[in-house]
């Protein structure tokens, strides 16, 4: 009997998209442990969202947890497809009966994830890493979620809303192929070992004891330029020595406006898990995948 089941696993990060600026328009969603702490306070029945494809769904639960000062989010959210009751069939004899649930009802599908939170004084990102259940629901639709329970939260504070919560997807093909098909990469951060201070390149004080090993050197496209071939420039130097680039994340759009985010030290990482199953249900067992998550999650 089967005892595991495999799970496919996507990499994200949340953000918001300020509605009217231009530098800085894309900012991470640091408020997000506020608004899952205001989904969980509604009623049950309250936290029930019908998306735009038949389907319900709702934040079940999570947990925080802090973890080398940044915070972590495991939970799941619970998901059925509405108005769907079709026939039973037997898979040993192949024998058909009535569906005795009620048309109200549905199958309940899971779909787990886990946040990483960083807010550090120089460096803020909000990480997800997400089951890729086909019954569950997508990246895409857990954002319209947010969104939905975002305006009850900024309006229960009198408060004007300022931006949209989006996703950037972590791509983790070939850092080279996505970078060459971005149509405009406007931030690069290359990080460099401390020894280029004292070099000729820049010439500063050898006296480093008190600087990061990684010096983050973060630049910005000007408006209607992109910095992609800059970045090729930079990819080439990628690992090359003591005083060479250890790590490159970029920040670009795709030719349909979907903004991505590649990063050097993702790439390699898995994108499948094997998950524990109930032998009841057939269902993963959520202890079993959290655990997982936040292996993957906790290096990010």
């Amino acid at each position: 009997m089967q005892t595991t089941k495999l799970r496919q696993i996507e990499y994200h990060t949340l953000v918001k998209k300020m509605w009217r600026m231009e530098d800085n328009a894309i900012q991470p969603l640091m408020e997000v442990v506020d608004l899952l702490k205001f989904i969980k306070r509604q009623a049950r029945a309250k936290r029930f969202y019908e998306l735009k494809n038949s389907k319900c769904c709702l934040l079940d639960d999570f947990v925080v947890e802090s973890n080398e000062g940044s915070l972590l989010i495991c939970g799941l959210f619970k998901s059925a497809i509405k108005d769907f009751r079709p026939k039973l069939i037997n898979t040993s004899t192949a024998v058909e009966r009535d569906n005795p649930k009620e048309k109200k009802e549905g199958e309940i599908e899971k779909t787990h994830f886990c946040i990483k939170v960083v807010n550090e004084a120089e460096y803020q990102e909000v990480f997800i890493v997400l089951e890729k259940n086909g019954y569950g629901i997508s990246i895409n639709q857990i954002i319209e979620y947010l969104n939905e329970f975002n305006k009850k939260l900024i309006k229960s504070k009198n408060l004007k809303r300022s931006y949209t919560i989006k996703h950037m997807s972590i791509l983790r093909s070939d850092f080279r192929d996505v970078l060459g098909s971005m149509n405009r990469v406007r931030i690069a951060e290359i990080h460099m070992n401390k020894q280029l201070l004292g070099s000729d390149a820049l010439n500063y004080s050898n006296r480093q004891i008190a600087v990061k090993e990684d010096v983050v050197l973060m630049v910005k496209a000007k408006k209607g330029f992109s910095l992609r071939e800059f970045s090729f420039d930079c990819l080439q130097k990628v690992g090359g020595g003591p005083a060479g680039i250890s790590r490159m994340r970029v920040w670009g759009n795709t030719d349909d406006g979907q903004h991505i985010l590649i990063d050097t030290e993702l790439f390699g990482k898995k994108t499948e898990i094997s998950c524990d199953i109930n032998s009841d249900t057939g269902e993963v067992k959520t202890f079993s995948i959290y655990r997982q998550l936040k292996e993957m999650i906790i290096p990010m």
